[in-house]
């Protein structure tokens, strides 16, 4: 019965190097998309603050004088493809703007995709509230507005509120995949190159010594 092979000195050295340069490229792939991730969150939150500022000044203007205005605004934020849905409160609650052209003229309560708790304690003047959901990858962001006063009236006491959803599941999970595939790309060559310098490097200093060695035992 023929003895199993053994592994040369080469092979037991190269295996924990082959070892340690796939964990290090994993752990760079780890890490890379984190930061990509949380670039991802970053620029979404500031992209849909943009937006709300944008809806809020429009509609202190003119949400009682030009509401269909405020109408294509809130089509042209929901271009972007994070953008979900937009609507525009009334000091009654009631929709005066929406993405969802069914919405129009509705009770609050009476939305199924919107809670209530998502307006509590907003007030004119104040900053934009803004809810992160890393569970369900989504942003929603909502803020007061005075609501314009007739021509000739002193200051209006009333507001309306804007709101924002954004879903980042679908821009997450592309960013994912691009970025898989650039890091791992370039992380293999990289890899590569330092995996080929450090054989080259065993080989002058621990494999060939090692050989005359063992040749000299024999000898």
């Amino acid at each position: 019965m023929p003895l199993p092979r053994r592994l040369s000195i080469r092979s037991l050295l190269m295996l924990p190097v082959v070892l340690t340069a796939a964990v290090l490229v994993l752990v760079s792939l780890v890490i890379g998309l984190r930061s990509d991730t949380a670039q991802a969150w970053v620029a979404a939150e500031q992209h849909s603050r943009a937006e709300l500022a944008r809806l809020v000044v429009v509609a202190e203007r003119e949400a009682t004088v030009h509401p269909g205005l405020l109408d294509e605004l809130v089509v042209l934020t929901t271009t972007d493809a994070r953008v979900v849905h937009a609507l525009i409160l009334a000091p009654d609650g009631r929709v005066l703007s929406s993405s969802r052209q069914a919405e129009h003229g509705q009770a609050l309560r009476s939305l199924g995709s919107v809670q209530p708790a998502w307006f509590d304690g907003l007030k004119t003047g104040g900053p934009a509230r803004v809810l992160v959901d890393q569970a369900q990858q989504r942003l929603v962001l909502s803020q007061a507005f005075v609501w314009p006063a007739a021509p000739g009236a002193p200051r209006s006491l009333l507001q309306g509120t804007v709101l924002l959803q954004l879903d980042l599941a679908p821009t997450l999970m592309a960013l994912r995949g691009a970025s898989l595939q650039q890091r791992t790309w370039l992380l293999g060559w990289v890899a590569l190159a330092a995996l080929l310098l450090l054989l080259a490097g065993l080989e002058r200093i621990a494999v060939r010594p090692l050989h005359r060695l063992r040749d000299a035992a024999l000898a």
